[in-house]
């Protein structure tokens, strides 16, 4: 620092002895040198600065989790294997967090939310009329149609009309209550996500236009095996137009039901094992059972005030038309049947997958369930000749418990036996008497009729020297009233034995504890008055002592 200082010294001695010309220059040039120095310095700074806040930023994302890196190396895969031609599926969930317009899990609405559902959509469509799951009277469906072709393929037949219809014209005809729509399968070939979605909801605004009451549901698009025969035709796009599909009914209000949830296998992000027959594309009864549970217990039911109509609707004719890939129709009885001909053997399976699918959910509700909040419902009175039944159903789960209520008893066999039947009773003490207050013996026949006897209270005997008094001492007295006369000086009174019989109605039974014996005062006591309210009057008591 010294040195630095004797620098600076001799600088400014110098500068001193320049001419003012070069005092200026010199200046000069050492301010340059000042703000060159600056500017360097501030640069410096910045470039600090800038690789602090990047290596914050760094580290926030390592710290924050792999969300963001695994959603990359995703798309840096699907590109990869869509370049490749290798179709690939993701184990992904449709919806990366749960929307309001995505249908939660109801109680089952059976086979009449079915029955009184339009369903609109392609071949897999055809096939679940095929199965037998829903009928002509409420299926609309082309054999490889896509969703485009709703307003304008007139693909429709109905007896009496000369010519097919379009679907939309179809719906105002049929005004259905609630609309399932299920296309995508043959669009995700080759149209973009955007021109998918514009079509589909230049389809809805159509259909909600033919019939305005009708509740109309998205059907996500159902999900593919790993090997199908149609190479180009992608999992991965068929989960981008569920997810556009998502975000578009929660746009414009619609309700969507993720049946693919259920039919996908996790692991691997296509159809489960046998949801889907050889083609790998077409649903089979298995993948079937699953996609109409998940329908039926994620249902959306509105009360319908919209008057139906009373007269017969026109019957559908079930046509093999085809529609090929320029969106032409032909009548193809052979590819028809090829993709969409169900045997009795599959609709028998189809049924028994059913079956046991409902098992399953009945027993998951029954593991899952304490039935703690249920109702009662009397299916059936009993009478004397049949029992009867009690049904509780579980009003969380709807798990059903019957239990048997027994016959009753006939009237005249118990009148009857009332009167050939003596009654034998035998007594014990119910209830000890005390000073202050009576006993109870009760008498119960083996049928179970009983009476009931007071047993008196004990009270202290206070005997005079009176030829009254001396009577009132016998062992057969209960209890006696105190003598008005002052002469009388209390003893201590014998104890009374026990009686060895059950008490008599009379009231001179005898107490089954002895009293207690009074010591002898040292002086004469006033005479006393009985002022107990329920014992009994002394002309009464007089009585029972001369009995």
């Amino acid at each position: 620092m010294g040195k630095i200082k004797t620098e600076l010294k001799n600088l400014y001695e110098d500068l001193l002895n320049r001419k003012f010309t070069d005092r200026v220059k010199v200046a000069t040039a050492a301010l340059s040198c000042v703000v060159i120095v600056a500017a360097f310095s501030a640069l410096l700074i910045t470039a600090g600065c800038k690789n602090k806040n990047e290596e914050t930023t760094a580290q926030s994302t390592v710290e924050a989790g792999d969300n963001e890196s695994v959603s990359e190396t995703g798309d840096i895969k699907e590109q990869t294997m869509l370049s490749g031609n290798e179709l690939g599926g993701s184990s992904e969930s449709v919806s990366d967090s749960k929307d309001e317009n995505v249908l939660d899990e109801t109680e089952d609405a059976g086979e009449e939310y079915i029955d009184e559902t339009l369903f609109l959509g392609d071949s897999n469509t055809v096939r679940m009329m095929n199965y037998g799951i829903t009928s002509l009277k409420n299926t609309l469906a082309v054999v490889g149609m896509g969703i485009q072709s709703v307003k304008t393929l007139k693909c429709i037949q109905f007896e009496g009309y000369s010519s097919p219809i379009t679907m939309v014209e179809a719906v105002k005809l049929l005004k259905p209550r609630r609309i399932i729509i299920t296309f995508g399968t043959n669009n995700a070939n080759g149209m973009s996500v955007d021109d998918f979605i514009k079509k589909y909801e230049e389809a809805l605004d159509a259909v909600k236009q033919a019939e305005p009451s009708a509740d109309i549901l998205i059907n996500s698009i159902p999900p593919i095996a790993q090997k199908n025969s149609y190479p180009s035709l992608s999992q991965n796009s068929i989960d981008k137009f569920n997810n556009a599909l998502i975000k578009m009914a929660a746009e414009r209000g619609y309700k969507y039901i993720d049946s693919a949830s259920v039919m996908k296998d996790a692991a691997t992000g296509y159809a489960k094992e046998g949801y889907t027959v050889n083609d790998g594309i077409h649903i089979s009864e298995s993948g079937f059972a699953a996609m109409f549970t998940y329908i039926r217990t994620h249902s959306h039911v509105v009360k319908d005030t919209t008057p139906r109509p009373e007269t017969p609707l026109p019957k559908q004719v079930k046509a093999t038309y085809v529609v090929d890939s320029n969106g032409k129709m032909n009548n193809d009885p052979e590819a028809y049947k090829e993709m969409s001909e169900v045997t009795a053997e599959q609709q028998e399976a189809l049924k028994k997958a059913l079956e046991e699918t409902a098992r399953q959910l009945e027993e998951s509700k029954k593991v899952q369930c304490q039935h703690t909040n249920h109702r009662k419902e009397t299916v059936s009175e009993a009478t004397e000749s049949s029992t009867g039944k009690i049904k509780y159903i579980c009003n969380d789960c709807g798990y059903i418990y019957e239990e048997t209520i027994p016959k009753k008893q006939s009237t005249s066999s118990s009148t009857s036996s009332a009167a050939s039947h003596t009654h034998s009773y035998s007594s014990s003490v119910y209830k000890e008497a005390t000073v202050n207050e009576e006993g109870v013996m009760r008498y119960k026949c083996s049928c179970g009729d009983y009476y009931d006897k007071p047993i008196p209270k004990i009270v202290v005997q206070t005997p005079s020297t009176s030829t009254s008094s001396s009577v009132t001492t016998s062992t057969t007295v209960v209890e006696t009233q105190p003598s008005t006369s002052t002469t009388d000086i209390p003893v201590t009174p014998e104890p009374t034995p026990e009686p060895t019989q059950p008490p008599s109605t009379s009231t001179t039974d005898i107490p089954e504890q002895p009293p207690e014996p009074t010591p002898e005062p040292e002086t004469t006591p006033e005479p006393t008055t009985e002022t107990d309210s329920t014992s009994e009057p002394e002309s009464e008591t007089t009585e029972e002592q001369t009995q």
